[in-house]
């Protein structure tokens, strides 16, 4: 099996007169890839920058630049005169055996209280006889009142 990067084998040079040769170009040896080399580092590359891509969306692109509510508040006229005019919030849950998310959905209940003012917000939640420890954790949502 030939390997394929080998040297391409110069032409065999004819002897010709000089007054019958005008033009003479010297052909130095030139390396020659074979196209399948080229597509498959072609391909290599683009898959590594299609990856690199659908994770940086995934990752960073499709995160928000701001970590905290009171930033989207300072920023967002809207919700600054709908706090400042007294609007008021009602917030109503219906829970059934949600014992995984509960942890996390209390904790951004009680930073969307902030950011809208305890006084603005109300708050109803219904649980639904969980087989799971739900009520247990609700308990802890309880002290809002």
């Amino acid at each position: 099996m030939k390997c394929c990067w080998q040297r391409r084998r110069p032409r065999q040079t004819e002897i010709f007169n000089t007054a019958d040769v005008i033009n003479v170009k010297l052909v130095e040896h030139q390396w020659r890839v074979p196209l399948h080399v080229n597509s498959i580092a072609l391909q290599g590359l683009l898959f590594g920058l299609g990856s690199m891509f659908v994770v940086w969306t995934f990752t960073i692109g499709v995160s928000p630049p701001f970590s905290d509510g009171t930033v989207v508040l300072n920023e967002s006229q809207a919700l600054q005169e709908a706090v400042n005019n007294g609007r008021k919030y009602f917030i109503a849950a219906n829970l059934w055996n949600n014992e995984a998310i509960l942890d996390q959905w209390g904790k951004e209940l009680i930073r969307a209280i902030e950011i809208l003012g305890s006084e603005n917000v109300y708050i109803s939640i219904v649980e639904n006889d969980s087989e799971d420890r739900t009520p247990e954790k609700l308990g802890a949502v309880r002290i809002l009142r």
